[in-house]
Parts: structure tokens; sequence; C-alpha cells
């Protein structure tokens, strides 16, 4: 090994000499004074400069402290006129808000209105179809009923015709009762095949709206209230007609089972017997009508020449007396006693004459009343002819204008036919009067008019206006007497 080596690159080791006791105690405390006088000189240079650090760093502080206050004075102000922007904002929108609200609600408003609109239309839609359908349900009742009254028609008239020459007809002629009841019976009124054939074009006149109406399924067609009531009145005018035929046909029946005599030879037939049966009943009647207008004639004569003849006697007595005590009146009148009495005998002769004017009036009254009830007396037979509808019984009666029920069987009230107006030289007049005479309310006999339930008379029943206005004169002329008769209801 050379002689330059590190002590500590030797592997030998390093022996250390201790420090003594008093030798360490001098270290310390060297060691505190020289800390000591360190902190000291340390205080004394640096102080200074560390307080004016501290006062920079407060003014510093003081600084940031109105720089932080400025701008959170600054950020208050842009706040607020944040906040006063937000709030006007907030109020604009708040308005438009309420706007929008109002015109929401119109708009629900309306859109109510539309649907209900809409909900409507679509009642009343399904309202006209179903009113359509039980329509055509009234019409198809119509059509069959017709069609029945057709084929009991027909039946009856193949049923009469035979009876006209048949044995049965022969045996039922064998009795004058039952000729007589026959013989009303076969004239009783009662549904023609024209007729039933005018109710059947009425009724196809009446199903025109009805297919129409159903025909077109998205279309709304209502169906007039009056067709309607054009059908019902049709159904029972043709349910009438056959329950009518149905009982005329049970009554002919039971006269021919009620026929069980032996048939003698040379028997008349059935429409030989019934031509003269109504033959010699018209001789009955113009005979009785004949005497009738005569006796009527010669009473009312007598009576005429009677009450004449009683009237100029009373009018020559009433004149003398007058004149006579005129007279007498005349002869007082120089004082007041006379004047007095002469009044009295002028008011008495006046009072006479005035009577015996009263009885001549009313001797011309009788006799003009005479007169008029021998015009009726010839009028009476047209009466009964045109009339029937109206003087023959019945338990259809009118009170007022209005059709209703009566217990007991009579004529139809004068009052009610001039309060329906159809007395009235007018369409409308011709229309009710032919609506009383031939419509479905009345039960009675149509007598020379037809079955009717609507129409324009002057067009559709031409024929029937000279009628119908003699009728109308009729009544008007004679329609007290008719009352008085009793041959119409008050």
């Amino acid at each position: 090994m050379s002689s330059d080596s590190h002590p500590a690159d030797s592997d030998a080791p390093v022996s250390v000499k201790p420090i003594e006791p008093r030798h360490a105690m001098y270290l310390v405390i060297f060691a505190a004074v020289v800390g000591v006088i360190g902190w000291q000189v340390f205080i004394s240079l640096k102080w200074p400069e560390q307080l004016g650090l501290l006062k920079d760093q407060s003014e510093l502080n003081r600084m940031a402290t109105d720089s932080m206050r400025r701008e959170l004075n600054e950020n208050d102000r842009k706040q607020g006129e944040a906040i006063s922007g937000m709030t006007k904002s907030l109020s604009g929108f708040s308005d438009r808000l309420r706007s929008f609200e109002s015109e929401l609600a119109n708009a629900k408003g309306q859109f109510d209105l539309l649907d209900q609109t809409a909900t409507d239309r679509l009642t009343e839609h399904a309202l006209s179809k179903a009113r359509a359908i039980e329509a055509r349900s009234l019409a198809d009742r119509v059509s069959t009923e017709i069609n029945r009254l057709n084929q009991q028609l027909q039946q009856w008239n193949v049923r009469v015709a035979a009876l006209q020459t048949n044995d049965a007809g022969q045996k039922l002629a064998l009795s004058t009762d039952r000729l007589e009841l026959l013989d009303d019976l076969l004239t009783h009124d009662r549904l023609t095949a024209d007729d039933i054939s005018d109710l059947s074009s009425q009724l196809r006149e009446l199903r025109v709206p009805i297919d129409a109406a159903l025909s077109r399924p998205d279309t709304t067609i209502l169906i007039p209230e009056s067709n309607v009531l054009a059908l019902e009145a049709l159904l029972t005018a043709a349910g009438n007609a056959r329950q009518q035929l149905t009982d005329d046909a049970g009554r002919l029946e039971s006269l021919v089972r009620q026929s069980t005599e032996p048939l003698p030879k040379g028997a008349p037939a059935l429409k030989d017997a019934l031509a003269e049966h109504r033959r010699k009943q018209f001789d009955a009647l113009n005979e009785n009508v004949r005497e009738r207008l005569a006796a009527a004639r010669a009473a009312a004569d007598d009576e005429i020449s009677t009450a004449a003849e009683e009237a100029e006697r009373a009018r020559q007595a009433a004149e003398v007396a007058r004149i006579r005590l005129v007279a007498e009146a005349q002869r007082e009148a120089d004082g007041i006693r006379g004047r007095i009495e002469a009044q009295r005998i002028r008011d008495a002769a006046d009072d006479d004459l005035r009577a015996a004017t009263e009885r001549e009036q009313s001797a011309r009254a009788l006799a003009a009343r005479q007169q008029r009830m021998n015009e009726y007396q010839k009028a009476l037979p047209e009466i009964r002819r045109l009339l029937a509808p109206f003087i023959s019984a019945g338990r259809r009666q009118l009170n007022g204008t209005q059709w209703q029920f009566s217990d007991q069987a009579g004529p139809l009230s004068y009052a009610g036919i001039r309060a329906t107006g159809a007395l009235q030289n007018a369409e409308s007049g011709y229309e009710q009067f032919l609506w009383l005479a031939g419509g479905p309310n009345n039960d009675r006999a149509n007598g020379a008019f037809p079955s009717y339930i609507g129409g324009n008379v002057e067009m559709n029943f031409t024929a029937l206006v000279p009628a119908i206005r003699r009728s109308q004169i009729l009544i008007e002329e004679y329609g007290d007497l008719l009352v008085e008769q009793g041959l119409l209801a008050p």
C-alpha cells in the first residue's frame, strides 16, 4: 500500500477520542449565546422592513376590499337592473300568458260550439233516418191494408153479382122484409174500386220523400209531419172501409142463411125483384112528398088568407078608432085638462095603431115563414140526397172546429159546420166541406161525395164543385130550419 492512500479507504478501524462532559457544557452555552445574539441582530435588521411590508399589505387589503366593494356594488346595480328587466319581461310574459289563456278559452268555446253543432247535426241526421224508417213502415202498413181492402171489395162484388141471378138470390127475394134489408145493404155507401185506386195514388205520392230520404244515407232529408198525418189518415180510411166491408159481408151472408123457403117455379131473379122494389119505393116516396106539399100549401094559403084578413080588419078598426079619438081629443083641447086628455087619447090611439101594425107585421112574417117552409119542403129531397154526410146519425161530432166522440148518435152541429169555414164560396171552403163530408173523421155515410183525405178540390175534383156549392147554399138558406126539424144539431 502507498503512503498517500486515504484513511477511509483503509480497512483498518478509526479510533474516536470521546468528549469530556465539561467541554460539552461549554459548547451548549456557547451555542445558546450565539443564537440569542443572532436573533437580536436579525430583529434589528429585518423588523422595519417587515413592518413596512405589513403596512403595505394592509393598504393592499384595504384597496382590494374597496375594489371588491365597488365591484359588488356595481354587480348589485347590474343585478338590480337585470332583475328589473327580468321583472318587466316576466310582466310582459304574464300579459302574453293571460292573452294566450283568453285566446285558448275562446278557442275552446268555439271548439265546444263546433262539437255541439256537429253532435246536433249527427243527432238530427239519425232522427231523420229513424223518422224515415218509421214512415216507410207506416207506408208499408197502408199498402198492405189497401191491398186487403181491394181483395175484399173484389170478393164482395163477385158475391153480389152471383146473387143477382142464382137460386140463393131468388130465395132471398121471396121475403119483402129481407129484400128491403138487402136493398139498404147494397145501397150503403162504401169505397169503390176508383176510390181504392185514388188511395193507392196518394200513397205513391207520399212515398216519394220517404224513398228519397232512405236512398241517400249521407243526406239529411226530413219527412214532413203532414206526410205522416196523411199516411195515418190513409191507414184509418182503408181500415174503416175494410171493416165496413167485413160487416156488410157478414150481414149479407146472414140474410142468405135466413132464406130457407122452397123456391117456387117462376120466381123472379134477385136483380129483377130489386128493380121492382126500388120502383115501388120511389113511387111511394114521390106520392108522399106530393101529398105533404099539397097539404102544406093548402094550410099555408088558409093561414095567409086568414092572417091577411084579420090584419086588414084590425088596421081599419085601429084607423077608425084613431080618427075618433083624435077628434074627441081636439074637442077637449081647449083647456089644460082637455089638452091632457086629448094627449092621452092620442097616445091611446097611437098605441092601438101600433098594436094593429104589429099584428099586421106578425101576419106578414107568418106568411113569409110559411112561404119559406113551402120552399124548404120542395128542397127537402135534394137536401136528403146532398147533405147525407151531415144530417145522418153518427157518433162523431164537431165541438167548435174539433172532432169528438159522442155517446149519443145524431146529426152534425150546424154551428160546428159554420165554424170550420166549410160554407165559404172559395177553394178553402170547398176543401173544408169535402173534408167534413168525406173525411176519415166523419163516421156517417158519404152520400153524394167520395172519400177525401186532402188535395185541391177545384183541380182534382172539378166535377164535384157544383154539388159542393149547391150543398153550401142549402145549409146557408135552411140551416135554422134543419136545426128546428132535428136534421142538424144546434
